[in-house]
Formats: structure tokens, C-alpha cells, sequence
């Protein structure tokens, strides 16, 4: 056994030389929340980089010297990271919207898919669907009684709530 964890590791990947994992560990079950960390062949572990709100997609650079990963330090929207085994942190890419890495080729080529969360509310009305959707996400719809006015929460991953 190499470490242990009170919550979970996910997306755990060997170097490419094969003398280390770097993986995601989330303190909280069912909680994406996390750290970028990594273990040696000798049961030696450290935080790469911390305080993610969520963390999703890690893949090793084709040199093996960086690790690559979707991460969100506020809201909902991932930016792609690269960290080395030294702890130092890079913004590889930023994009409009979410971003999850999937792979990294030999050339260093990437698979990445931007990622959208959206959530509706929508009413019927003399037989017609309308949508009253705002932002990203509307929920926890409530009619007045006469149901001429309609309140809801609403969110946006762009405003990081």
C-alpha cells in the first residue's frame, strides 16, 4: 500500500517512466473537492497543489516532468493546470467555459472537451412550453397562486455561484 485516504482518490495515472502516480485526492465522498498529489514507488506522497473546489481529467505530460488536470479554484468553470513535481502550478490553458482534459499524446497534442452545466425551468401555458431560464442554471420554481408571476433561484458558473 502506497498511501490511504478518509475520502477517495480518483484519476489515478502512472508516469510514464513508471516510478509514480499522480492522482487526485478529495477528502469529502461524493465531493469533487480537492488536491493534485503524488506517490512514489516507496510509499514517499506530497501535495502537488491544493484548494480546488473541483477536480476532474489528469494526465501526464508526454516528458513526464508536468502533470496536466481540469480544476476550479471558484465557481464552476475548470481551467487547465499543469503542475511539476515540484509543486510549481501553470495556467496551461484558459477557455470560455469549462474545460476537461482527457489525454496528451506523444507530441503533446491534447484531448479536451469544454464542458456546459445548465439547468431550466420552464411553464406550460395554454398548451405551449415556455422557457424562463435565465443565466446557466434556474431552479426551485414557485407559482403565485394566481400564477401570473413565477419566482426562482438562479446561478451562473461565469459568476462562480
Amino acid at each position: 500500500m502506497l498511501c490511504r485516504t478518509s475520502g477517495y482518490f480518483s484519476d489515478l495515472k502512472f508516469s510514464p517512466k513508471g516510478d509514480g502516480i499522480a492522482y487526485f485526492e478529495h477528502p469529502i465522498h461524493w465531493d469533487d473537492r480537492g488536491t493534485v498529489n503524488y506517490v512514489d514507488l516507496q510509499a514517499r506522497s506530497r501535495v502537488l497543489s491544493e484548494g480546488y473546489e473541483s477536480e476532474e481529467g489528469l494526465v501526464w505530460g508526454p516528458d513526464g516532468r508536468e502533470v496536466f488536470y481540469s480544476g476550479s479554484l471558484a465557481g464552476m468553470d475548470q481551467t487547465l493546470f499543469a503542475v511539476d513535481l515540484k509543486g510549481r502550478r501553470r495556467i496551461a490553458f484558459q477557455g470560455p467555459g469549462g474545460l476537461t482534459i482527457h489525454d496528451i499524446n506523444r507530441e503533446g497534442r491534447w484531448l479536451v472537451t469544454r464542458d456546459e452545466l445548465k439547468q431550466g425551468i420552464a411553464v406550460l401555458q395554454d398548451g405551449v412550453e415556455r422557457d424562463l431560464s435565465w443565466l446557466d442554471g434556474s431552479g426551485g420554481g414557485i407559482l403565485t397562486q394566481a400564477g401570473a408571476m413565477v419566482v426562482f433561484e438562479e446561478w451562473s458558473a461565469a459568476m462562480g455561484q
